[in-house]
């Protein structure tokens, strides 16, 4: 007859197996997808606004993608997904990405990533 505490322990080792494939799925969907998504944003970026260097319009992506998700889920909504973000940070490149440039970041955590380089256009 099995223990009680067989049956428990491997309830608690499959758990944490389940929890870990979870996670490795996650951290590659993270390295991976968010790399495809995250160029072809910045590519988008560029063709809107040629003020931009590759890595400002990089930055401007990651910044507005991260924005995205940390307010929707502060809102306590259900994730929706890559996909669902990568739809608003496009339509907010449609949006404004022309004028992208013109913004003054004040907050020093971003500023150093946004100061033109007039050496590394394009």
């Amino acid at each position: 007859m099995v223990s009680i505490a067989f049956c428990h322990a491997y309830h608690v080792k499959l758990v944490f197996a389940l929890y870990f494939l979870l996670m490795l799925k996650r951290k590659w969907q993270r390295g991976v997808w968010m790399n495809d998504y995250h160029e072809r944003l910045a590519k988008l970026l560029l063709e809107k606004n040629d003020h931009l260097s590759y890595y400002q319009a990089r930055t401007w992506v990651e910044l507005l993608w991260e924005d995205f998700e940390t307010t929707y889920a502060r809102a306590g909504e259900e994730y929706m997904g890559s996909d669902m973000t990568e739809k608003i940070v496009k339509q907010w490149i449609e949006n404004y990405g022309e004028k992208l440039h013109e913004f003054n970041a004040t907050n020093p955590k971003y500023k150093h990533f946004l100061e033109q380089d007039k050496n590394t256009l394009h």
